[in-house]
């Protein structure tokens, strides 16, 4: 809470007292130090939990183990007037003289750090003549301080109520008072040397790895993030927290007094906020075959036990959540009781309203204490929070994705745990404000129900189905007819079935019961896909393949864009190198009268594949015409035959000028707008075809191409002057992208927070207003120097047709895997290895 300034603000001692701590004592075995404990003072705020417990095991991991160290957290302490500061903890650093009783020495850090080399040595560091060390006047996110000497220059009252630069300036280098510290004890993203800096600093609000301010910020692509996020993975793994059952926050402990005070009462059940809430727990029950469930009530003290339960349970008991807590805290239970374990853990109503700082911990309790299930019901602010006037920001916390990530992270710890989390927004757990999430291994053996949804267009049709197949469940296709209003571009935002035909019988298709997965690709329908993620309240996983689909990010499930799409990165989001398909793409062609016709025609058959793009290629009649004598006299050479295979968006003076230039086409086929799937000769050309040279940017018939393994050639791309309109198109589009992803500096030499004109350019891309322009060449360039492909430039002989490198490996198998992940079914061993958990 802020304070304005006051004579009666609490004195030093106070404060201290009420600051939580974090011990690292020295590890079991270890050879214990004779140097004092590592006092170390970190300025931090709630929402930023993850990148503590990050801070902290970075220290556990490099420290002396033998020697102690103390963490005291700075965080929403009583007396300070916080308006105008940058964060919520920006003035806390230089009241730590007065905290240490204006003696000793102490290391003051910002929470966005990770410690590389032991804490120890900077804290043993020879201060000299200085009173405190960092690495520049203005840099004070990592210091070393003398508390004596900097006691009468950095204050109490000076800290509560000054101002950082004036404060800053007392304590210059040009009054003696500072001294330089090494640049690698604050490494500054891009600043960081591997193997030499002890320590990295994230120092960019925007390209922080845990992403604190969602509400705040579009994140963008950062430095060395991958080390931060492989520090988290393994203290989840070992089931490091900031603060434990064992050691709880000071806040806990406060709590958990108070209820002691209480007398036990009668409990009745959560359950009954919501009839939703209800339904969830019963098939839940059922689907895992629970026989006993405990529901465990926040800020209740009882025990109350019934036989036999409700949901079909040989026993139902009731606990104060609290209570229960505290006993294992205390160790008075054993442990191994038999009567502490259940098939079912339930916790509805209340785990709000506990401390922040403990949720971690008391959400990997719940999990501990589960054989089958875990089911959790919570309320989330009615919005998320906003920066208020002359304030700083406040983190997000208590949000669906906040509560999501501690469920994630517990789960790891837990396997063989299922669990479901529902939110809602306000106090009301109304059926049209509530979100549910799962996750942990499917409660049942039966497939999920899955739905693909595409838009029509053979590309998108192909991936959906690819998609669903390796998959392997059973799956029903949704195909509502799209309405006229479809082909308006921005009619794409949102969640809404305005881009079909209304009154038609295949719209009576979108509606409960919903599906479990649902697989969209094409941009007028995405909304129609959000509008039953809606619908569904988040039972629905919704995979969104292509950048037109997945975006925005955060509205889907799985967002799988291609990396030539340049989009910022997201938590959902996987980038591809090229589109989905099957490992075996010309597996079950049509066996029809196209699978016939050319089998008749004497091979070798080189397909000219006609598509999309040829105009960005370069390519008009006459180009065209070239390109199509440059087959017909490979043909020739080779003794064999030319198919033209030309899809519907292939313009219509390039596919002329080819077949002027091949002259006598063994089979020729364009595919229409209106053709049915089954009528597409595309399939059949693809098994049939020896050889094929393609004219166009279609990335899906690029990967089924280089797929097969035979000769590829590709059209070269000659050289294009843009019309005026699309060079100040391309111009409009260039300048956002680069104002986006501009690093204006302050006048500490690091990236400011984004904001203004960086920050409105960022939320038209990542919103889908604007799209970076794709890279076009880009996935030719790559399969063209891995050997995949080689570039038409004179007729094919024999001898061009060896030495090309094989099959082209299918990502297919990696995104199901992700799905498989998301939906809590097997996934092979090499995804397992290969997973990062951004959570």
């Amino acid at each position: 809470m802020t304070e304005a300034k006051s004579s009666s603000n609490p004195p030093a001692e106070d404060i201290l007292a009420g600051m939580e701590c974090v011990v690292l004592p020295p590890r079991p075995g270890a050879i214990v130090s004779d140097r004092p404990p590592v006092e170390i003072f970190l300025g931090t705020e709630p929402a930023q939990y993850r990148a503590n417990r990050v801070f902290a095991y970075s220290i556990e991991q490099a420290r002396d183990p033998g020697r102690e160290v103390r963490i005291h957290v700075m965080s929403e302490l009583s007396g300070f007037d916080r308006r105008a500061w940058t964060t919520g903890f920006t003035n806390y650093r230089f009241a730590i003289p007065a905290l240490c009783g204006n003696r000793g020495r102490a290391i003051y850090n910002d929470e966005d750090q990770i410690y590389l080399t032991d804490p120890g040595v900077l804290f043993d560091h020879a201060l000299g003549d200085a009173a405190h060390l960092s690495i520049s006047d203005t840099e004070s996110s990592v210091m070393l301080i003398d508390c004596e000497k900097m006691a009468p220059v950095w204050t109490l009252e000076e800290s509560q109520n000054g101002w950082k630069r004036s404060l800053l300036k007392k304590a210059s280098k040009a009054t003696g008072l500072r001294g330089d510290l090494a640049p690698g004890w604050n490494a500054r993203d891009e600043e960081f040397v591997p193997g030499q800096s002890h320590l990295l600093h994230y120092t960019t609000l925007h390209t922080q790895p845990w992403r604190p301010f969602p509400e705040r910020f579009v994140y963008q692509r950062g430095s060395y993030t991958q080390i931060w996020h492989d520090l988290e993975r393994k203290a989840i793994a070992e089931g490091f927290e900031f603060f434990t059952q064992d050691a709880p926050s000071l806040g806990f402990q406060r709590r958990l007094e108070t209820l002691r005070n209480l007398p036990i009462s009668e409990m009745g059940s959560g359950i009954g906020v919501s009839e939703s809430v209800a339904d969830a727990v019963d098939t839940l029950t059922r689907r895992t075959k629970s026989r006993t469930l405990v529901e465990l009530a926040p800020d209740v003290r009882g025990d109350d036990e019934q036989r036999p339960g409700r949901f079909g349970l040989d026993s139902e008991r009731r606990v104060g959540l609290l209570e229960w807590l505290g006993k294992l805290s205390a160790g008075e239970s054993s442990g191994s009781d038999s009567d502490e374990f259940f098939d079912a853990v339930l916790c509805v109503d209340g785990l709000e309203d506990l401390p922040t700082w403990d949720i971690p911990w008391i959400v990997e309790s719940l999990f501990a204490r589960a054989r089958k299930f875990v089911a959790v019901a919570v309320r989330c602010p009615e919005s998320t929070p906003r920066r208020r006037f002359l304030l700083p920001p406040q983190g997000t916390v208590h949000t669906p994705d906040w509560w999501r990530s501690h469920f994630e992270a517990a789960a790891l710890r837990h396997p063989d745990v299922s669990w479901e989390l529902v939110t809602t927004r306000g106090r009301s757990f109304d059926s049209e404000r509530m979100l549910a999430r799962q996750g942990g291994p499917r409660p049942d053996p039966t497939p999920p129900r899955v739905w693909t949804l595409s838009d029509g267009a053979p590309g998108n049709d192909r991936q959906v189905t690819a998609l669903a197949n390796e998959l392997g469940w059973p799956s029903e296709t949704i195909r509502p007819p799209l309405g006229a209003l479809a082909a308006l571009p921005f009619l794409s935002r949102g969640a809404h079935l305005r881009t079909l035909q209304k009154g038609t019988r295949a719209m009576e298709t979108l509606r409960a019961p919903w599906p479990d997965l649902l697989i969209v690709a094409g941009r007028a329908t995405a909304p129609v896909a959000r509008w039953i993620r809606e619908q569904a309240r988040g039972r629905t996983q919704v995979v969104a393949l292509g950048s037109k689909t997945a975006t925005p990010a955060s509205e889907v499930d799985l967002a799988v864009t291609a990396r030539s799409a340049t989009l910022f990165p997201h938590p959902n989001r996987v980038e591809v190198d090229r589109p989905l398909v099957p490992a075996n793409p010309e597996a079950g062609a049509s066996a029809g009268r196209w699978h016939s016709r050319l089998a008749k025609i004497k091979g070798p058959r080189i397909a000219l594949l006609l598509g999309s793009g040829t105009q960005r290629l370069g390519l008009d009649g006459a180009a065209a015409e070239s390109l199509g004598r440059l087959v017909a006299d490979s043909a020739e050479g080779l003794g064999g035959a030319v198919i033209v295979s030309a899809s519907r968006h292939t313009n219509r003076a390039v596919f002329e000028g080819c077949l002027r230039g091949v002259g006598r086409a063994a089979f020729v086929y364009h595919e229409t707008a209106d053709q049915r799937a089954e009528e597409r000769a595309w399939p059949a050309v693809l098994e049939a075809a020896d050889v094929f040279v393609m004219a166009g940017l279609g990335e899906t018939t690029l990967a089924e191409i280089c797929m097969t393994g035979r000769p590829v050639f590709l059209s070269p791309h000659l050289r294009v002057i843009p019309s005026l309109a699309e060079r100040v198109r391309d111009g409009l589009m260039e300048a956002i992208v680069a104002r986006a992803e501009a690093r204006p500096e302050n006048d500490r030499g690091t990236t400011r927070p984004q904001e203004g004109l960086e920050l409105i350019c960022a939320r038209l891309i990542a919103q889908g207003w604007v799209r970076p322009r794709k890279d076009a060449e880009a996935l030719r360039g790559r399969l063209v120097r891995a050997g995949h492909a080689r570039l038409l430039r004179a007729p094919i002989r024999a001898g061009d047709l060896e030495g090309f490198a094989g099959p082209l490996e299918s990502e297919i198998k990696r995104v199901a895997d992700a799905i498989r992940s998301k939906l809590g079914m097997p996934v092979s061993k090499e995804s397992r290895d290969d997973e990062t958990h951004d959570l």
